[in-house]
């Protein structure tokens, strides 16, 4: 709501002037009209009320009306471009790359998908048709509803190729989200890893308070077992060993095959490359299979690390137990 009273009153100031000294500060209605709008926006309005489209362009009566906002705030933007020292993006763990908003040539080379966080910005041409192009507008220093975000982020865990993560400067909007898709691939455990993995990438990273408790919401969403696997996953790698020990030995009799299998196809725990179909398939069966409610919990468990392509240490843990093959 802070940026809803900055933005009313500055509407307020603007439309009194217009009205008051009249002639050509009528001009003036125009920004009035257009921080009116984003006053609007940032009261609940939303994200909506810039007209960003799904192909990262911005609808054209948002563009007229939110003009005198636009023209301010890209000049911002390319000021600051022009002016940090701040790199334009930096790689948070392979394959996961965050920054500000690029322009066409500042991609990094092998970025098979981007992810848009601004509503305020029109995506590059050049940007938009490099590769997969996903636009999940956020205002700035705001947040979107945890059910809208996690079917994205769960989504793009599980997509092969390079991401690149941006908003306008690759602060607060992505800190909050890269952070939040670390914990959906496997990267991170828990809101305070992941922040902290992203920091250590980009130390400008800071997020609001509204945008840690959306960060931690997030987690916890994402570190639920979708439905109908019946659990959560553990909370630390310590609490999955401790119900592994009392599992090793029945895996190793009724599952022998399936998990001979699944070590085969293990490379590295948290590798950044996506999970082996083998290994994929292998984990499904193995859920399917098990008639215990807490073993099935805990190869759910696994499953949904596996699938994302980050190994789980909890099925390595288990590993040793088995016979040597």
């Amino acid at each position: 709501m802070k940026y809803a009273f900055v933005f009313a009153m500055a509407a307020v100031l603007i439309v009194f002037l217009a009205l008051r000294l009249g002639g050509v500060t009528w001009l003036l209605l125009w920004p009035g009209v257009s921080f009116i709008l984003v006053a609007l926006a940032y009261a609940g309005l939303g994200e909506h009320a810039f007209g960003k489209r799904v192909d990262g362009r911005m609808q054209p009566w948002a563009v007229i009306l939110l003009l005198p906002y636009l023209l301010l705030t890209w000049g911002a933007w390319h000021l600051v471009r022009w002016l940090s020292r701040e790199r334009a993006f930096d790689e948070v763990v392979p394959g996961v790359f965050i920054g500000r908003r690029l322009l066409a040539g500042e991609l990094p080379d092998g970025i098979v998908t981007v992810l848009d966080l601004t509503s305020e910005f029109v995506e590059p041409e050049g940007i938009r048709r490099a590769g997969r192009y996903v636009s999940l507008p956020i205002l700035d220093a705001s947040i979107l509803p945890v059910a809208r975000v996690t079917p994205v982020l769960r989504e793009l865990a599980v997509g092969s190729g390079a991401l690149y993560i941006h908003c306008a400067q690759g602060h607060g909007r992505t800190g909050m989200i890269a952070a939040a898709l670390l914990i959906a691939r496997g990267d991170a455990l828990d809101a305070s890893t992941a922040l902290s993995m992203v920091q250590r990438a980009r130390p400008a990273v800071r997020l609001s308070a509204t945008q840690s408790r959306a960060l931690a919401e997030l987690a916890t969403a994402l570190l639920a077992v979708r439905p109908g696997a019946g659990a959560a996953l553990p909370l630390s790698w310590r609490d999955a060993d401790a119900s592994c020990r009392g599992l090793r030995e029945e895996w190793c009799r009724s599952q022998d095959s399936l998990l001979s299998h699944l070590v085969h196809c293990i490379r590295t725990p948290f590798c950044s490359k996506p999970a082996p179909e083998c290994q994929v398939q292998a984990l499904r069966r193995v859920v399917d299979a098990e008639p215990s409610e807490v073993t099935r919990a805990e190869l759910a468990a696994i499953h949904s690390g596996c699938s994302r392509g980050r190994v789980a240490n909890h099925a390595v843990l288990c590993a040793p137990a088995c016979p040597s093959r």
